[in-house]
């Protein structure tokens, strides 16, 4: 099966393998729970990359009917599956996560909405009542050639503006009613090859490169 399960927007021709994805770990977390009662277990859909999560509308709207009748003839609703969508912030303003900066169908009579809006509007239509959170969100502490905040050219990433560029994060998610859970890299560091990343440079999204250096050494 050929998806990406981390942002599988990024690619939208996965609607129909995402969703298969999704249909048999449903399936699965529901036969485990046969034995566990009590236990409801349903999954976290998604994620959606980018500042403006704007792949995600689009996104759901293709893969979640295929999910729906995938389960049809198992008992199983996508209500049953599907507990919230997370999406990915990577803007080098924060706040620009939840400015009003798209347009069209997903944000109904609120056009202009933000992208987290869009994405609340859109999952609402097919699964009411599940939620948003903010799955993965972080500045790196430390000047790096590439990655998803490895920008503006020439800005240089420190441990403060890190501190202050988190808090910014945390404290507008807490601030939108439509994000029911938000979250922000602070131990992990990755190295990863990408074509704006020659060489593997790291992504260094720990709280402390100070503690990383010691460690590597």
């Amino acid at each position: 099966m050929d998806v990406d399960r981390n942002e599988p927007s990024l690619a939208p021709s996965n609607y129909a393998a995402y969703a298969t994805l999704a249909n048999y770990t449903c399936r699965a977390l529901h036969r485990a729970a046969v034995d566990t009662p009590g236990w409801k277990p349903r999954l976290f859909y998604g994620t959606f990359s980018g500042g403006y999560v704007g792949g995600g509308p689009p996104f759901l709207d293709g893969s979640l009917p295929i999910l729906k009748e995938q389960l049809a003839g198992s008992g199983l609703a996508l209500s049953d599956c599907v507990a919230a969508v997370t999406y990915h912030a990577y803007s080098v303003h924060p706040e620009d996560t939840h400015k009003p900066s798209q347009a069209g169908p997903a944000c109904g009579a609120s056009s202009p909405c933000s992208g987290v809006q869009a994405l609340a509007n859109t999952l609402e239509k097919h699964v009411p009542g599940a939620r948003v959170i903010q799955g993965e969100a972080g500045a790196p502490s430390t000047w790096e050639r590439g990655g998803a905040m490895a920008k503006p050219p020439g800005f240089n990433w420190t441990e403060t503006r890190q501190a202050k560029w988190n808090l910014r994060s945390l404290i507008g998610d807490a601030a939108a009613p439509l994000v029911a859970y938000s979250s922000v890299f602070s131990a992990v560091d990755v190295c990863y090859a990408a074509a704006d990343n020659p060489g593997n440079i790291g992504n260094c999204k720990s709280l402390s490169v100070h503690l990383r250096g010691s460690l590597s050494r």
